[in-house]
């Protein structure tokens, strides 16, 4: 068995992927410099996780709103809401997959399940902002009749 390697991925000139060929010091994985990269990359991953669950609830209670009665102030409210709340979660998914990415040479199925989830809930925000957009245009039209 040869000496254990860094587990972090390095990206070469021409584009390509390998794995870091620097020791990590005994009981880690990852050598110091990436050591340090992957704390601050799992740091920003975690805050952006954060920040999209901060907006879980608010998200939640708007999502069972029929958009279709709302008028103008309340619609305004809402969208904010789902807006703010679908940026933090693409932020999350990207980072989240960023750091899979670089930190990770086999795929950790707890990471990519959780991932999932946030996919799904970033569709489900896209259709409620949809639907939100589509009611803000048909009052929209309604104003210029």
């Amino acid at each position: 068995m040869g000496k254990p390697r860094c587990w972090a991925q390095v990206t070469l000139s021409d584009g390509r992927q390998k794995q870091c060929t620097k020791a990590p010091p005994a009981g880690t994985h990852y050598c110091v410099e990436h050591h340090q990269f992957y704390v601050r990359r799992t740091d920003t991953y975690k805050k952006a996780t954060l920040e999209m669950e901060a907006l879980d609830d608010a998200f939640v209670s708007i999502g069972d709103t029929h958009v279709e009665g709302l008028g103008q102030e309340d619609l305004a409210y809402v969208a904010e809401i789902a807006r703010t709340y679908l940026e933090w979660l693409d932020r999350a998914v990207k980072k989240r997959e960023e750091h899979h990415q670089q930190f990770f040479t086999q795929v950790d199925h707890a990471h990519r399940d959780y991932l999932e989830i946030l996919k799904y809930r970033r569709d489900q925000a896209f259709k409620y902002l949809y639907r939100v957009e589509s009611r803000e245009m048909e009052l929209f039209d309604e104003d210029w009749d």
